[in-house]
Protein backbone atom coordinates (compact mmCIF):
# COMPACT_ATOMS: atom_id res chain seq x y z
CA UNK A 1 0.00 0.00 0.00
CA UNK A 2 1.35 3.90 -0.86
CA UNK A 3 -0.41 6.91 0.74
CA UNK A 4 0.25 10.24 -0.86
CA UNK A 5 2.79 11.90 1.80
CA UNK A 6 4.20 15.63 1.80
CA UNK A 7 7.25 15.78 -0.80
CA UNK A 8 8.36 19.50 0.30
CA UNK A 9 6.77 22.62 0.89
CA UNK A 10 7.61 26.83 0.68
CA UNK A 11 5.74 28.01 3.33
CA UNK A 12 5.02 32.10 3.35
CA UNK A 13 6.17 32.55 0.42
CA UNK A 14 4.69 35.94 -1.28
CA UNK A 15 3.93 36.31 -4.89
CA UNK A 16 5.85 38.61 -6.67
CA UNK A 17 4.01 38.40 -10.31
CA UNK A 18 0.37 36.87 -12.03
CA UNK A 19 -0.05 36.23 -15.64
CA UNK A 20 -3.20 36.03 -16.88
CA UNK A 21 -1.28 35.59 -20.49
CA UNK A 22 0.29 32.67 -19.72
CA UNK A 23 -0.98 29.04 -20.58
CA UNK A 24 -0.51 28.26 -16.53
CA UNK A 25 2.06 26.39 -14.32
CA UNK A 26 3.46 28.83 -11.43
CA UNK A 27 7.03 30.17 -11.59
CA UNK A 28 9.51 29.59 -8.99
CA UNK A 29 12.90 31.18 -8.65
CA UNK A 30 15.38 27.63 -9.71
CA UNK A 31 17.22 28.40 -6.28
CA UNK A 32 14.27 27.60 -4.72
CA UNK A 33 13.43 24.64 -6.39
CA UNK A 34 16.38 22.99 -5.94
CA UNK A 35 16.42 23.76 -1.81
CA UNK A 36 12.92 22.32 -2.70
CA UNK A 37 13.89 19.69 -4.03
CA UNK A 38 11.03 20.25 -6.83
CA UNK A 39 11.52 19.19 -11.11
CA UNK A 40 9.97 21.11 -13.43
CA UNK A 41 6.54 20.13 -14.12
CA UNK A 42 5.99 18.46 -11.00
CA UNK A 43 2.74 18.99 -9.93
CA UNK A 44 2.18 21.38 -6.98
CA UNK A 45 -0.62 22.88 -4.86
CA UNK A 46 -0.92 26.40 -4.20
CA UNK A 47 -2.63 28.06 -1.41
CA UNK A 48 -3.40 31.35 -0.73
CA UNK A 49 -3.19 32.69 2.44
CA UNK A 50 -4.90 36.03 1.91
CA UNK A 51 -8.08 34.78 0.33
CA UNK A 52 -8.16 30.90 1.06
CA UNK A 53 -8.42 29.81 -2.97
CA UNK A 54 -6.67 26.81 -3.51
CA UNK A 55 -5.41 25.22 -7.03
CA UNK A 56 -3.40 22.33 -8.20
CA UNK A 57 -0.56 23.19 -11.21
CA UNK A 58 2.96 22.58 -12.43
CA UNK A 59 6.53 24.43 -11.12
CA UNK A 60 8.56 25.76 -13.98
CA UNK A 61 11.86 27.47 -13.17
CA UNK A 62 12.24 30.78 -13.15
CA UNK A 63 15.38 32.81 -13.63
CA UNK A 64 17.88 32.51 -10.46
CA UNK A 65 18.24 35.02 -7.57
CA UNK A 66 15.31 36.78 -8.31
CA UNK A 67 12.91 35.79 -5.77
CA UNK A 68 10.27 35.20 -7.88
CA UNK A 69 6.68 33.80 -7.30
CA UNK A 70 4.42 34.13 -10.95
CA UNK A 71 1.10 32.59 -11.08
CA UNK A 72 0.26 32.36 -14.61
CA UNK A 73 -3.26 31.30 -16.21
CA UNK A 74 -6.71 31.22 -14.98
CA UNK A 75 -4.46 31.26 -11.57
CA UNK A 76 -3.72 35.46 -12.20
CA UNK A 77 -7.59 35.97 -10.93
CA UNK A 78 -7.02 34.54 -7.50
CA UNK A 79 -3.34 35.62 -6.98
CA UNK A 80 -1.58 39.19 -6.31
CA UNK A 81 1.73 40.21 -6.07
CA UNK A 82 2.42 40.73 -2.42
CA UNK A 83 -0.40 37.60 -1.53
CA UNK A 84 1.37 35.36 0.70
CA UNK A 85 1.08 31.74 -0.45
CA UNK A 86 2.03 28.14 0.36
CA UNK A 87 3.71 25.25 -2.46
CA UNK A 88 2.93 21.95 -1.52
CA UNK A 89 4.56 19.01 -3.47
CA UNK A 90 3.40 15.44 -2.68
CA UNK A 91 4.54 12.09 -3.14
CA UNK A 92 3.46 8.32 -2.99
CA UNK A 93 5.59 6.24 -0.31
CA UNK A 94 5.00 3.06 1.01
CA UNK A 95 5.00 2.79 4.57
CA UNK A 96 7.78 1.61 5.06
CA UNK A 97 9.44 4.25 2.68
CA UNK A 98 7.55 6.83 4.81
CA UNK A 99 9.37 5.56 7.97
CA UNK A 100 12.80 7.28 6.88
CA UNK A 101 11.19 10.09 4.44
CA UNK A 102 11.82 13.48 5.59
CA UNK A 103 10.20 16.38 3.40
CA UNK A 104 12.10 19.25 2.75
CA UNK A 105 10.10 22.87 3.94
CA UNK A 106 11.34 26.21 3.35
CA UNK A 107 10.19 28.41 5.91
CA UNK A 108 10.18 31.77 4.78
CA UNK A 109 11.34 34.63 7.25
CA UNK A 110 10.51 38.08 7.09
CA UNK A 111 10.35 40.11 3.85
CA UNK A 112 12.37 43.05 2.79
CA UNK A 113 11.01 46.29 1.62
CA UNK A 114 9.01 46.01 -1.92
CA UNK A 115 7.25 48.12 -4.18
CA UNK A 116 4.04 46.77 -6.35
CA UNK A 117 3.59 48.06 -9.87
CA UNK A 118 -0.06 47.56 -9.85
CA UNK A 119 -0.75 48.20 -13.84
CA UNK A 120 1.96 45.16 -14.30
CA UNK A 121 0.77 43.04 -11.55
CA UNK A 122 4.61 42.67 -10.28
CA UNK A 123 6.31 43.02 -7.42
CA UNK A 124 10.26 44.27 -6.96
CA UNK A 125 12.26 43.77 -3.77
CA UNK A 126 13.52 46.94 -2.97
CA UNK A 127 17.07 46.11 -1.32
CA UNK A 128 17.68 42.01 -0.92
CA UNK A 129 15.53 39.16 -1.23
CA UNK A 130 13.45 36.72 1.51
CA UNK A 131 15.71 34.77 3.23
CA UNK A 132 14.51 31.27 4.72
CA UNK A 133 15.53 28.41 7.55
CA UNK A 134 14.93 25.27 5.86
CA UNK A 135 13.88 22.21 8.16
CA UNK A 136 14.64 18.72 7.62
CA UNK A 137 11.12 16.96 9.00
CA UNK A 138 7.87 18.19 9.19
CA UNK A 139 5.64 17.53 12.45
CA UNK A 140 3.34 19.60 14.33
CA UNK A 141 5.59 20.10 16.99
CA UNK A 142 8.72 20.99 15.03
CA UNK A 143 6.86 23.92 13.20
CA UNK A 144 5.11 25.06 15.88
CA UNK A 145 8.14 25.44 17.68
CA UNK A 146 10.13 26.96 14.89
CA UNK A 147 7.56 29.61 14.58
CA UNK A 148 7.39 30.19 18.10
CA UNK A 149 10.93 31.10 18.55
CA UNK A 150 10.84 33.83 15.55
CA UNK A 151 7.60 35.00 17.77
CA UNK A 152 8.41 37.63 20.08
CA UNK A 153 5.56 37.84 23.18
CA UNK A 154 2.51 39.45 23.76
CA UNK A 155 4.29 42.66 25.37
CA UNK A 156 6.62 42.87 22.85
CA UNK A 157 4.53 42.62 19.84
CA UNK A 158 2.89 45.34 21.49
CA UNK A 159 5.75 47.36 22.11
CA UNK A 160 6.78 46.57 18.19
CA UNK A 161 3.40 47.86 17.57
CA UNK A 162 3.57 50.95 19.11
CA UNK A 163 7.30 51.80 17.72
CA UNK A 164 6.03 51.43 13.93
CA UNK A 165 2.84 53.39 14.63
CA UNK A 166 5.05 56.48 16.62
CA UNK A 167 7.34 56.59 13.52
CA UNK A 168 4.31 56.66 11.31
CA UNK A 169 2.81 59.53 12.99
CA UNK A 170 5.84 61.47 12.62
CA UNK A 171 6.07 60.64 9.17
CA UNK A 172 2.56 60.79 7.72
CA UNK A 173 1.34 63.90 9.68
CA UNK A 174 2.11 67.40 10.01
CA UNK A 175 1.55 67.64 13.57
CA UNK A 176 1.04 70.96 13.85
CA UNK A 177 -1.43 71.72 11.30
CA UNK A 178 -3.36 68.38 12.27
CA UNK A 179 -3.54 70.03 16.22
CA UNK A 180 -4.46 73.34 15.22
CA UNK A 181 -7.35 71.90 12.87
CA UNK A 182 -8.43 69.23 15.33
CA UNK A 183 -8.71 72.24 17.94
CA UNK A 184 -10.42 74.51 15.60
CA UNK A 185 -13.36 71.96 15.36
CA UNK A 186 -13.76 71.45 18.70
CA UNK A 187 -13.65 75.16 18.74
CA UNK A 188 -16.39 75.40 16.59
CA UNK A 189 -18.51 72.54 17.51
CA UNK A 190 -18.61 73.84 21.34
CA UNK A 191 -16.17 70.70 22.55
CA UNK A 192 -15.47 71.42 26.15
CA UNK A 193 -14.45 67.70 26.98
CA UNK A 194 -13.06 64.79 25.12
CA UNK A 195 -12.08 61.38 25.03
CA UNK A 196 -9.58 60.08 22.93
CA UNK A 197 -10.67 56.36 23.03
CA UNK A 198 -7.52 55.10 20.03
CA UNK A 199 -5.06 57.17 21.86
CA UNK A 200 -2.15 55.31 20.82
CA UNK A 201 0.72 56.71 21.65
CA UNK A 202 -0.52 59.70 22.74
CA UNK A 203 -0.93 62.02 19.57
CA UNK A 204 -2.70 63.79 19.64
CA UNK A 205 -4.16 63.71 23.15
CA UNK A 206 -1.05 64.88 25.12
CA UNK A 207 -0.68 67.82 22.56
CA UNK A 208 -4.16 68.91 23.25
CA UNK A 209 -4.02 68.67 26.79
CA UNK A 210 -0.92 71.02 26.51
CA UNK A 211 -3.08 73.06 24.49
CA UNK A 212 -5.88 73.31 27.88
CA UNK A 213 -7.91 70.78 25.90
CA UNK A 214 -9.77 68.54 28.87
CA UNK A 215 -9.07 65.32 27.21
CA UNK A 216 -8.95 61.97 28.72
CA UNK A 217 -6.99 58.85 27.65
CA UNK A 218 -7.65 55.07 26.72
CA UNK A 219 -6.14 52.26 24.62
CA UNK A 220 -5.44 48.62 24.94
CA UNK A 221 -2.13 48.31 24.21
CA UNK A 222 -0.40 48.10 27.58
CA UNK A 223 2.98 49.28 26.24
CA UNK A 224 1.74 52.48 24.61
CA UNK A 225 -0.36 53.17 28.01
CA UNK A 226 2.86 52.29 29.89
CA UNK A 227 4.54 55.44 27.59
CA UNK A 228 1.68 58.07 27.20
CA UNK A 229 1.99 57.66 31.29
CA UNK A 230 5.67 58.29 31.50
CA UNK A 231 5.55 61.45 29.22
CA UNK A 232 2.97 62.87 30.87
CA UNK A 233 4.42 63.05 34.27
CA UNK A 234 6.94 64.97 32.76
CA UNK A 235 4.94 68.00 32.54
CA UNK A 236 2.38 70.39 34.90
CA UNK A 237 0.22 69.32 37.35
CA UNK A 238 -2.80 69.62 34.19
CA UNK A 239 -1.13 67.13 31.90
CA UNK A 240 -0.02 64.71 34.28
CA UNK A 241 -3.57 64.93 35.60
CA UNK A 242 -4.55 63.07 31.95
CA UNK A 243 -6.73 60.18 32.99
CA UNK A 244 -5.11 57.46 31.18
CA UNK A 245 -7.49 53.91 30.89
CA UNK A 246 -6.62 50.20 29.45
CA UNK A 247 -9.86 49.11 28.39
CA UNK A 248 -11.36 47.85 25.28
CA UNK A 249 -14.40 49.11 23.68
CA UNK A 250 -16.71 46.85 24.50
CA UNK A 251 -16.62 47.73 27.99
CA UNK A 252 -15.78 51.31 28.21
CA UNK A 253 -18.03 52.36 30.37
CA UNK A 254 -16.80 50.11 32.95
CA UNK A 255 -14.25 53.34 32.95
CA UNK A 256 -16.00 56.33 31.76
CA UNK A 257 -18.99 57.40 33.35
CA UNK A 258 -22.02 56.97 30.82
CA UNK A 259 -23.45 61.19 29.27
CA UNK A 260 -19.95 62.29 30.44
CA UNK A 261 -17.84 63.72 27.08
CA UNK A 262 -18.86 66.58 24.81
CA UNK A 263 -16.69 64.19 22.01
CA UNK A 264 -15.63 60.93 21.22
CA UNK A 265 -12.49 60.50 18.76
CA UNK A 266 -12.07 57.91 17.59
CA UNK A 267 -8.90 58.43 14.89
CA UNK A 268 -5.95 56.44 12.96
CA UNK A 269 -7.80 54.12 11.12
CA UNK A 270 -8.35 52.44 14.42
CA UNK A 271 -12.20 51.04 14.15
CA UNK A 272 -11.43 48.34 11.98
CA UNK A 273 -8.79 46.52 14.56
CA UNK A 274 -11.36 45.97 17.26
CA UNK A 275 -10.18 42.20 17.55
CA UNK A 276 -7.64 41.74 15.37
CA UNK A 277 -4.81 44.58 16.78
CA UNK A 278 -1.79 42.21 16.77
CA UNK A 279 0.73 40.73 14.79
CA UNK A 280 -0.02 38.32 12.09
CA UNK A 281 -3.97 37.98 13.92
CA UNK A 282 -6.00 36.76 11.27
CA UNK A 283 -9.28 38.93 11.65
CA UNK A 284 -12.86 37.29 11.81
CA UNK A 285 -15.07 39.75 10.26
CA UNK A 286 -18.31 38.32 11.57
CA UNK A 287 -17.03 38.96 14.59
CA UNK A 288 -15.00 42.27 13.93
CA UNK A 289 -18.54 43.32 12.79
CA UNK A 290 -20.37 42.28 15.99
CA UNK A 291 -17.37 44.07 18.23
CA UNK A 292 -17.16 47.64 16.11
CA UNK A 293 -20.99 47.47 16.14
CA UNK A 294 -20.71 47.59 20.28
CA UNK A 295 -18.03 50.10 20.27
CA UNK A 296 -19.93 52.18 18.63
CA UNK A 297 -22.80 51.96 21.21
CA UNK A 298 -20.32 52.20 23.75
CA UNK A 299 -18.91 55.38 22.07
CA UNK A 300 -22.74 56.84 22.11
CA UNK A 301 -22.88 55.86 25.90
CA UNK A 302 -20.08 57.45 27.03
CA UNK A 303 -21.14 60.83 25.15
CA UNK A 304 -23.66 63.79 26.59
CA UNK A 305 -26.86 64.51 24.59
CA UNK A 306 -25.78 66.83 21.49
CA UNK A 307 -22.24 65.39 21.95
CA UNK A 308 -20.39 64.13 18.65
CA UNK A 309 -18.41 61.40 17.54
CA UNK A 310 -15.21 61.99 15.29
CA UNK A 311 -14.21 58.49 13.37
CA UNK A 312 -11.70 57.98 10.70
CA UNK A 313 -11.40 55.77 8.44
CA UNK A 314 -9.17 54.34 5.25
CA UNK A 315 -9.79 55.93 2.13
CA UNK A 316 -8.92 52.93 0.05
CA UNK A 317 -11.99 51.18 -0.14
CA UNK A 318 -12.04 49.70 -3.52
CA UNK A 319 -10.24 45.81 -4.41
CA UNK A 320 -6.53 46.22 -5.06
CA UNK A 321 -2.85 47.06 -3.85
CA UNK A 322 -2.13 50.23 -2.39
CA UNK A 323 1.26 51.53 -1.10
CA UNK A 324 2.44 54.66 1.07
CA UNK A 325 6.31 55.47 1.05
CA UNK A 326 7.24 57.88 3.71
CA UNK A 327 11.10 59.06 4.36
CA UNK A 328 12.63 61.39 6.88
CA UNK A 329 14.60 62.80 9.86
CA UNK A 330 12.93 61.62 13.28
CA UNK A 331 14.52 61.87 16.67
CA UNK A 332 17.64 62.66 14.57
CA UNK A 333 17.30 59.43 13.27
CA UNK A 334 16.95 58.57 8.91
CA UNK A 335 13.90 57.04 8.56
CA UNK A 336 11.62 54.93 5.97
CA UNK A 337 8.62 53.34 5.95
CA UNK A 338 6.93 51.23 3.07
CA UNK A 339 3.65 50.48 4.06
CA UNK A 340 1.79 47.75 1.80
CA UNK A 341 -2.14 47.42 2.12
CA UNK A 342 -3.84 44.62 0.59
CA UNK A 343 -7.91 44.90 0.16
CA UNK A 344 -9.66 41.40 -0.54
CA UNK A 345 -13.26 42.37 -1.08
CA UNK A 346 -14.01 38.89 -1.24
CA UNK A 347 -13.34 38.27 2.18
CA UNK A 348 -13.77 41.70 3.47
CA UNK A 349 -10.29 41.75 5.00
CA UNK A 350 -7.59 44.27 4.53
CA UNK A 351 -4.15 43.24 5.20
CA UNK A 352 -1.18 45.82 6.00
CA UNK A 353 2.20 45.02 5.66
CA UNK A 354 4.63 47.54 7.60
CA UNK A 355 8.56 47.85 6.64
CA UNK A 356 9.86 50.85 9.10
CA UNK A 357 13.66 51.57 8.77
CA UNK A 358 15.58 53.11 11.39
CA UNK A 359 19.18 54.02 10.33
CA UNK A 360 19.14 51.06 7.99
CA UNK A 361 17.66 48.87 10.42
CA UNK A 362 14.47 47.53 9.03
CA UNK A 363 11.48 46.18 11.28
CA UNK A 364 8.90 44.25 9.36
CA UNK A 365 4.96 43.31 10.97
CA UNK A 366 1.64 42.47 8.93
CA UNK A 367 -1.54 43.44 10.64
CA UNK A 368 -4.87 42.50 9.54
CA UNK A 369 -8.73 44.24 9.86
CA UNK A 370 -12.04 44.24 8.54
CA UNK A 371 -12.18 46.07 5.23
CA UNK A 372 -14.16 49.05 6.39
CA UNK A 373 -16.53 51.08 4.09
CA UNK A 374 -17.92 54.39 3.80
CA UNK A 375 -21.93 52.90 3.82
CA UNK A 376 -21.14 49.89 6.24
CA UNK A 377 -19.33 52.44 8.69
CA UNK A 378 -22.79 54.77 8.30
CA UNK A 379 -25.21 52.00 8.61
CA UNK A 380 -23.46 50.93 11.85
CA UNK A 381 -23.74 54.45 13.22
CA UNK A 382 -27.02 55.04 12.39
CA UNK A 383 -27.89 51.50 14.05
CA UNK A 384 -26.08 53.02 17.29
CA UNK A 385 -28.70 55.71 17.42
CA UNK A 386 -26.27 58.47 16.08
CA UNK A 387 -27.94 61.24 14.09
CA UNK A 388 -26.34 64.22 11.25
CA UNK A 389 -23.58 61.36 9.76
CA UNK A 390 -21.31 63.15 7.77
CA UNK A 391 -17.82 63.26 5.93
CA UNK A 392 -16.24 65.96 7.88
CA UNK A 393 -12.73 68.27 6.59
CA UNK A 394 -10.13 68.94 9.21
CA UNK A 395 -7.11 70.55 8.42
CA UNK A 396 -4.05 68.55 8.67
CA UNK A 397 -5.87 65.10 7.93
CA UNK A 398 -4.74 64.24 4.53
CA UNK A 399 -4.48 59.77 5.01
CA UNK A 400 -8.16 59.20 6.04
CA UNK A 401 -11.78 60.02 5.75
CA UNK A 402 -12.97 61.30 8.65
CA UNK A 403 -16.76 61.26 10.06
CA UNK A 404 -18.64 63.04 12.41
CA UNK A 405 -22.13 61.75 14.42
CA UNK A 406 -23.57 63.37 17.42
CA UNK A 407 -25.54 61.89 19.83
CA UNK A 408 -29.40 63.22 19.73
CA UNK A 409 -30.13 66.15 22.19
CA UNK A 410 -33.37 64.12 23.49
CA UNK A 411 -31.46 60.96 24.84
CA UNK A 412 -31.64 61.48 28.43
CA UNK A 413 -28.88 60.36 30.86
CA UNK A 414 -29.72 56.31 32.69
Amino acid sequence: MKIKTLYSKLHCAICTESRLDYMGSVTIDEDWMDEAGLQSDQAVDVLNLDNGSRLTTYAISGKRGLGEICLNGAAAHHFEPGHKVIIIAYCDLTLDEKKDFKPKVLLFNDYPPFEIDVENKKLQWLNELPTYSLLTEETPSKTYESLVEKSPQKYERQKLLANHWRLGCKLLWNQEELLAGLSAFMRENHIESVVDVSGGNGFPAIELRRQGWNIAYNDYNAFMKEQVEAQIKENDDFVASMSCTQVSWEHLDSVIVPDSYDMVMCRGNSLPYAVSWSVNQICDPEKAKVVIQKALAQFFKVLRPGGVLLVDKSSFESAGIYVIQKEGVVDSKECHIHWVFVNDIQSGLRRWDQYNTVEKETTCLTVYSLLITEKMLVDWLTTAGFISICPTSIQGENIYTVLTARKPLGILPD
